[in-house]
């Protein structure tokens, strides 16, 4: 039987650094849906402590104007955020300290999915904010975030099992991720799957649009985060 969560206030701390990360809004999408399912409110807190906020906003012109195709293909991504993401009205930044306010706001604070503590990306580097430091212990919860790689090296190892070690519940989203995590803190750590498996398949035809020039043939689409590897194509191949 599915826990009710009624009346409960989530945030989900996630990455929010751009206009084009497709497979991170889907995650984010698909856990507000989630929580709404099982009764809750919830919303993204947004971060963009890789950047002053004014230099992002630069950021983003730049990019809206780099080629008419992705032009186009960025508005509809602005406005599928609009529609179907929740974002709490307060912004974290660099040059802007995290206010206790969110003490008292939400009942939880769940940190992920997708590559939230990766130390490889400079935009994750505001630690204060990547591991829910704003709230208490007992509000914090790790929903199956990623590292995005398979060890964490020096001088981050420390810091992160001192952080880590401060969450009510931990999770995450890889088997090598949970093994990071029970060997920082020597507790244990499991494995969620990523949020977008959480949603229905009918849900998420509630908001897909059909595909009109493919007359109704097969298909399969390829999204490959990374170098492509040879046996993605075999693997389509075989299909």
């Amino acid at each position: 039987m599915m826990r009710t969560v009624d009346g409960m206030k989530f945030g989900i701390v996630t990455i929010t650094n751009g206009p084009d990360n497709y497979g991170n809004i889907l995650q984010n999408y698909a856990l507000q849906r989630f929580i709404s399912e099982l009764g809750g409110d919830s919303e993204t807190i947004l971060n963009h402590s890789y950047i002053e906020f004014r230099k992002y906003r630069l950021y983003l012109l730049l990019k809206f104007f780099q080629s008419k195709p992705k032009t186009v293909k960025r508005i509809k991504f602005l406005k599928f955020c609009k529609r179907y993401i929740s974002y709490g009205k307060t912004t974290v930044s660099s040059n802007k300290p995290i206010s206790r306010e969110f003490e008292s706001k939400y009942d939880f604070v769940l940190v992920g999915s997708d590559q939230i503590w990766n130390p490889e990306f400079s935009f994750n580097h505001n630690w204060q904010f990547g591991f829910a430091q704003f709230v208490s212990r007992e509000k914090r919860i790790a929903f199956s975030p990623s590292f995005g790689l398979n060890n964490i090296s020096e001088p981050y190892y420390s810091r992160f099992s001192e952080y880590l070690n401060g969450f009510k519940a931990l999770s995450a989203r890889e088997n090598w991720g949970s093994k990071i995590i029970s060997d920082m803190t020597n507790r244990e750590c499991l494995v969620l799957c990523d949020p977008c498996l959480l949603v229905s398949k009918a849900n998420w035809h509630e908001i897909c649009k059909p595909i009109q020039k493919l007359n109704h043939k097969k298909y399969a689409v390829k999204y490959v985060l990374g170098i492509e590897d040879k046996r993605v194509y075999k693997a389509l191949g075989d299909i």
